[in-house]
């Protein structure tokens, strides 16, 4: 620059420019530079330039012309617009910055690009986990299978373990489901609940089983029975008790990298064993009641008939001793001479009368107690054979008292026909008192009953 120039220029001039790497600012007055060096917004080097030179100066170069010039500028208004920017130098130095700028400004952008990548990759991958789902398992129906998926959904990473039962349809099998995600072992001791089995008989099943949780499923088909011997469909009441709890999988653990899951867990509630749901097992068990009430109003008839039936025969061999006894001792009071030839009466109407009746009646009793509604009562007490036991007691001492009396060969002996008259009195007296004794132990087990049920 020549002096010259900078002497010629207008130095009241108020449009002095600051050229900066990436452009300009001004207008200034000189006496504004002055401040805004002062207060440091820009160096000695930083360039300075004004109409009338040839190309911009630094700072410094007008302090030291300076010195000769005491006229000051007094105005300053910075509301006019930059004029264009000189010369070329200046234009390629302002345009070097600028590229500079960008290439700075795309690196960060792409490494933003690869960090949003990264972050959009994680999150749709795990939007692709974010499913309830696992494979169809053994013995697992494919409508079992789908019906599980439908009703178990996602809820969430860190979902406790909440239990859902499902039963194979052979009955071997159980399914605890549980929406979360954990790996546990697994407990469970089950009871049945007292009318809400599917069964005809009021039987109670009880037991255990272990098995291991993973991908949702704990599998239970091994049973430990306490009662009964097999699983009846039905609600029962189970305790179960999940153990060693961890997250299930990679994902499970990334989503809950801060937080452990419960390492124990305990309930105790209500399930429903059947193949088909709960829903479609209270419609039968609805249907079963009804027929359950009307087999049991049947049985109900069929006991009490069994009662009645077995209170009439021991009644008809009561009044079957006291015609036999009756029997001997009219004949008894046959005079003496005649005995012997009333004798063969007696024996022959015994027989017809009362020998052939007693077989035929143990033979139709016996059939009675073979049907399936007195079977079971029977055996309670075996009443079949006390029926039969009774009987034969009869005849056979009915049959001793004819052998005795055949032995007599002089009915004109007081004395003997006396002791034969007291035979006849104990010993049927004995018969009768037992079958009294029968009817009253039938009249005790048939009250007994009634309560039970």
């Amino acid at each position: 620059m020549k002096v010259s120039n900078f002497i010629w220029t207008d130095k009241n001039s108020k449009r002095w420019f600051i050229l900066l790497p990436n452009g300009h600012t001004g207008p200034y007055s000189l006496s504004h530079l002055i401040n805004l060096y002062d207060k440091k917004k820009f160096f000695l080097e930083s360039k300075i330039w004004t109409e009338g030179l040839e190309e911009a100066v630094a700072f410094k170069t007008y302090l030291d012309f300076k010195k000769s010039d005491q006229k000051q500028p007094q105005e300053v208004y910075e509301d006019e617009l930059p004029p264009p920017v000189p010369n070329e130098k200046i234009k390629k130095t302002q345009v070097k910055f600028k590229i500079k700028k960008i290439t700075i400004n795309s690196k960060k952008l792409i490494f933003l690009l690869f960090i949003g990548l990264i972050f959009s990759s994680l999150v749709f991958l795990k939007g692709t986990q974010e499913k309830f789902y696992f494979s169809r398992l053994n013995k697992m129906s494919p409508d079992l299978h789908q019906r599980i998926l439908k009703e178990n959904i996602f809820e969430g990473w860190d979902k406790g373990i909440f239990f859902r039962e499902y039963f194979a349809q052979d009955h071997s099998q159980i399914w605890l489901v549980s929406n979360g995600y954990q790996r546990c072992d697994v407990e469970a001791i089950f009871h049945s609940i007292g009318g809400k089995l599917l069964s005809l008989k009021n039987e109670e099943i009880s037991f255990t089983s272990r098995g291991y949780l993973s991908h949702h499923v704990a599998e239970l088909n091994s049973f430990a029975f306490k009662k009964g011997v097999r699983v009846i469909p039905g609600v029962y009441e189970v305790d179960v008790k999940a153990m060693n709890c961890k997250w299930d999988g990679l994902w499970p653990w990334l989503m809950n990298i801060f937080n452990q899951p419960e390492k124990e867990y305990i309930a105790r509630t209500r399930v429903v064993l059947y193949p088909d749901g709960a829903e479609k097992f209270f419609k039968i068990l609805e249907n079963f009641k009804k027929k359950k009430n009307h087999l049991k109003k049947r049985e109900k008839k069929a006991n009490e008939a069994f009662w009645q039936d077995l209170v009439l025969k021991f009644q008809t061999l009561e009044a079957l001793t006291s015609q036999i006894e009756q029997l001997f001792l009219d004949f008894l009071q046959t005079p003496p001479q005649l005995m012997k030839e009333q004798l063969k009466t007696l024996v022959n109407e015994y027989s017809r009368n009362f020998g052939t009746f007693l077989t035929t009646f143990v033979m139709e009793s016996g059939k009675s107690f073979e049907t399936p509604a007195t079977e079971e009562l029977s055996k309670k007490r075996n009443y079949e054979e006390m029926i039969k036991q009774t009987a034969k007691s009869i005849g056979l001492e009915s049959m001793k008292l004819i052998e005795e009396l055949q032995e007599i060969k002089n009915f004109t002996s007081e004395k003997k026909l006396s002791g034969v008259n007291n035979k006849i009195k104990i010993k049927f007296s004995r018969i009768k008192k037992e079958i009294s004794q029968k009817l009253i132990q039938v009249s005790q087990d048939q009250e007994s009953l009634q309560h039970t049920l």
